[in-house]
């Protein structure tokens, strides 16, 4: 068998459906679909309530690799009972927020269709089958449940998807960041530009501040020169 794709369901918010597995599974997929020559993982999402539980959801599948996501549910985007002058149903909270992810997937397509998973780090508390950054990495995320994952095309360029484990909170990421680099940069949801981030030099090191919505996340671009690849 020559799979073209592996798609899989995991309602992890759901009580009796092993939520603890949430990265398991993440990890899991994404193992075999590299291993599958990086076929592309296609993830079902349940539509919670809640949008930052299905903001969570999507944000850290996106971190591991997803790259396709089908709604579960989509009738909750709706509100049937209200409805405007040509019978189309107003949206809900969840249906105003499918909106947003849709427009940052859309912007995010370019990068995803060339660049590959190369790792996933997590910061404490850690969840089960997850592990921090190894000393020494490039990259040093900080800050507590952020998880990152991290990308390169074939140019060597490097993409981190950083994201927040925390659907209840904000929280700030802290990225450290060793060797020579030349600029940092957030792509805008909205339009798909790359916005510059402003930098700081800690102990001769770059770093860089992000703000996240629960459950939310941020593509960036790292440029760096080639000849400091990653350990």
């Amino acid at each position: 068998v020559k799979p073209r794709a592996l798609e899989y369901y995991h309602y992890h918010w759901h009580g009796g459906r092993h939520g603890e597995r949430h990265f398991l599974y993440l990890q899991h997929y994404r193992d075999e679909a590299i291993k599958a020559g990086g076929i592309p993982v296609i993830r079902i999402v349940h539509v919670d309530a809640n949008p930052a539980k299905f903001r969570q959801t999507t944000y850290m599948s996106l971190a591991y690799g997803v790259r396709g996501l089908r709604w579960w549910g989509g009738g909750g985007f709706f509100n049937f009972g209200k409805k405007d002058s040509d019978g189309r149903p107003a949206l809900t909270d969840p249906g105003k927020e499918v909106v947003r992810i849709n427009a940052a997937v859309k912007a995010y397509s370019p990068i995803f269709k060339k660049a590959r998973s190369v790792a996933v780090y997590h910061t404490k508390p850690l969840p089960g089958w997850t592990v921090e950054a190894p000393k020494g990495y490039w990259a040093q995320p900080s800050g507590e449940h952020i998880v990152v994952g991290f990308f390169q095309d074939k140019e060597k360029n490097d993409f981190l998807l950083v994201a927040n484990r925390d659907a209840g909170a904000k929280r700030t990421a802290t990225l450290t960041l060793s060797g020579k680099i030349e600029s940092v940069k957030r792509m805008d949801k909205e339009t798909g530009e790359w916005v510059d981030l402003k930098t700081k030099t800690v102990d001769d090191r770059t770093q860089v501040e992000l703000q996240l919505e629960p459950g939310g996340g941020e593509l960036l671009e790292v440029n760096r020169p080639v000849e400091t690849e990653a350990e």
